[in-house]
C-alpha cells in the first residue's frame, strides 16, 4: 500500500509534537519517557528523558504535510526533508518588521508585505537600489535601513563617528531573503563637489562592517540634507569613478610595484618607496648597493585617508577599501594566482583560486573522494596518497604518507577562507573493517607550500602501534583503510 496515500486521512492528524502540536515534520524526532513524540523544534522538557525514534522517522519520510502556515493560506504539502526549507521562505510566513532601530515596530504580518510595510511605514529608512538617498551623519547611533533587492530586501546599517570621521557600514541578509548570497557593493557618499566611492565584500549570514574615511567632513557641517549616498549591490553596474591613489606611481613599491600598504618605508639614498612586504626582504638596492631603509610616518598618516584598490586588480579584482580593510581582504583574495593543488602529475594549469575548484573537478575528477569513504593505503613501502574531498562550497587536498613506519596526514582547502575547519582522521582494519584509532586536528592554511606540509604532518600513527591494536589483521594484509570527516571550528 503506498504510504502517501494517508496524507489526507487521519494517520497524519496524529502525528503531532505534544509540546507546540505541530506536525512531526522536523527531524530529528524524539520519543518521551511518557511515550508522547516531541518534533525538532521543541526542546525536552527538564527531568525527561527522550530517545530519537528512528522508525517513527522513516515513516514520516513518505507522508506529505502541510504548512504550518496553512491557517494564513498556504495550501502546500511538502516531504519533511523539504519543509524546513519551505516555511523558511513560504509566502504567508507572518514576520515581523525588521525595522528596529531607532525605535522597534510591533508590525505583524506575511513576507510578501513586509516591503510594502516598510515602504509606506518606514520610508525614512526604505532605500531603493541604486537611488539616492539622504544619509544622516549628524546622528552618531546606528541605523538601520531596508534596502529593495531582487523583488526582496536585504539589511543596511551604519554608525559614524563625529570624531574621527569615520563611517562604519554593513550589509547582509535580513534573514528572509533566500538568494542573497553575498558578494560586492558599492557605497558612494557626496558632499558638495567631492564624491567617495567603496567597494566592499559582503557576508549572507553575518554583519561584517566596512569602514569609510570622510576627511572632507568639518565640525560644523551638521546639516544632513547636504550628504547623499548610493548603494549598489552586486557587480552589476558598480561606478568606477573614485578619488583613491590607484594609479599614483609615488605610492608604488619600487620592488614589487604594488600599492604600498603601511608600514611604509624608504629607501635612504634616493627615498623610493618600500612596501611592508618587501621592506625586510635584506635585498640590495640597486642604485647604492646596500640596503638602507627608513619608516615613512608622514606618508602613513596620508593613506590612512585613501581608498587602496587590492593588489590583484590586474587579475580582475575590483575591491576597494580604506588600507586596513584591505590587508584582510588581500589575505584571502580569490584573485590571487595559483597552480593546480594535485602535485606529482604533469598538469601546467594556473589561473586564481577562484577557478581552482573548476579545474580540479572538470581536470582532476579521478582524485574525488566523497567524505567518510574509506581508502585503503599499503604499509609494506614508502609512498602517499592524496584525494580531493568537498564540503559544502569547499574543497580539500587531503595526502596521505607512508614514511619510516609512520602514517601521516594533512588536510587543506584548495582556496583561502576566513573559515576555520577541523578534520579527523578513522583508521580501520583492511580486513574485517573494524575500527582501530581516530584523531582530530586542524586543517591547515591554503598557504603552506607542499613544501612545507611535508615537515609539519599534523597528525600521524606507528605501525606498530596499530600492530599491537590488530594485530593479525594488519600483519597478513599489510595495509589498513583510513576515512576522513570535516568539520567548522
Amino acid at each position: 500500500m503506498d504510504l502517501r496515500s494517508f496524507a489526507s486521512s487521519d494517520l497524519i492528524q496524529s502525528l503531532r509534537c505534544f509540546i507546540c502540536h505541530s506536525y512531526l515534520s522536523y527531524f530529528p524526532i524524539s520519543i518521551c519517557s511518557n511515550s508522547q513524540s516531541i518534533c525538532g523544534r521543541c526542546s525536552v522538557p527538564d527531568g525527561m528523558l527522550a530517545f530519537q525514534n528512528e522508525a517513527l522517522e522513516s515513516v514520516c519520510l513518505y507522508l506529505n504535510f502541510p504548512c504550518c502556515y496553512k491557517a494564513q493560506g498556504c495550501l502546500e504539502e511538502l516531504s519533511p526533508l523539504d519543509i524546513p526549507d519551505h516555511e523558511h521562505t513560504c509566502p504567508f510566513k507572518i514576520v515581523a518588521c525588521v525595522v528596529k532601530k531607532p525605535h522597534p515596530c510591533g508590525w505583524l504580518g506575511s513576507l510578501p508585505t513586509l516591503v510594502r510595510h516598510c515602504q509606506s511605514a518606514h520610508p525614512e529608512a526604505f532605500i531603493e537600489t541604486g537611488s539616492e538617498f539622504e544619509l544622516n551623519l549628524s546622528c552618531c547611533e546606528e541605523r538601520e535601513y531596508v534596502v529593495e533587492y531582487n523583488d526582496s530586501f536585504v539589511l543596511f546599517t551604519k554608525k559614524y563617528n563625529c570624531e574621527s570621521k569615520v563611517l562604519e557600514f554593513a550589509v547582509y541578509s535580513s534573514g528572509y531573503t533566500k538568494d542573497f548570497n553575498g558578494g560586492m557593493c558599492q557605497l558612494r557618499v557626496t558632499c558638495g563637489n567631492t564624491t567617495i566611492t567603496h567597494d566592499f565584500d559582503t557576508s549572507s549570514d553575518e554583519k561584517i562592517y566596512s569602514v569609510m574615511c570622510l576627511p572632507f567632513l568639518k565640525d560644523d557641517d551638521d546639516d544632513p540634507s547636504l550628504f547623499l549616498a548610493k548603494l549598489r549591490i552586486g557587480d552589476g553596474g558598480l561606478d568606477r569613478e573614485r578619488s583613491n591613489i590607484a594609479d599614483r606611481v609615488g605610492f608604488t613599491c619600487i620592488y614589487c610595484s604594488n600599492l604600498a600598504l603601511p608600514p611604509i618605508y624608504r629607501r635612504t639614498c634616493d627615498m623610493s618607496v618600500i612596501c611592508s612586504s618587501c621592506g625586510g626582504a635584506g635585498r640590495r638596492c640597486p642604485v647604492c648597493n646596500i640596503h638602507k631603509r627608513a619608516r615613512d610616518r608622514i606618508l602613513e598618516q596620508f593613506v590612512v585617508l585613501e581608498n587602496y584598490p587590492c593588489m590583484y586588480r590586474r587579475d580582475g579584482c575590483r575591491y576597494v577599501s580604506t588600507h586596513t580593510e584591505m590587508v584582510r581582504h588581500q589575505k584571502f583574495c580569490h584573485y590571487e594566482t595559483t597552480e593546480c593543488p594535485i602535485f606529482n602529475i604533469s598538469c601546467e594549469w594556473s589561473g586564481t583560486f577562484k577557478d581552482v575548484n573548476d579545474h580540479v573537478v572538470r581536470e582532476h575528477s579521478e582524485f574525488m573522494v566523497g567524505l567518510g569513504t574509506k581508502v585503503e593505503v599499503s604499509l609494506r613501502e614508502d609512498g602517499f596518497h592524496q584525494g580531493v574531498l568537498r564540503f559544502g562550497e569547499l574543497l580539500f587536498k587531503t595526502v596521505c604518507e607512508v614514511n619510516e613506519k609512520r602514517l601521516m596526514w594533512v588536510v587543506r582547502p584548495f582556496v583561502p577562507t576566513a573559515q576555520q575547519f577541523n578534520y579527523e582522521i578513522s583508521v580501520f582494519d583492511a580486513e574485517d573493517g573494524s575500527f582501530l584509532a581516530a584523531m582530530r586536528q586542524i586543517c591547515f592554511g591554503c598557504d603552506h607550500s607542499d613544501e612545507d606540509l611535508a615537515k609539519r604532518y599534523a597528525s600521524y600513527f606507528f605501525v606498530e602501534q596499530l600492530v599491537r591494536l590488530k594485530p593479525n589483521g594488519i600483519e597478513s594484509r599489510g595495509a589498513i583503510k583510513f576515512s576522513v570527516e570535516i568539520f567548522k571550528r
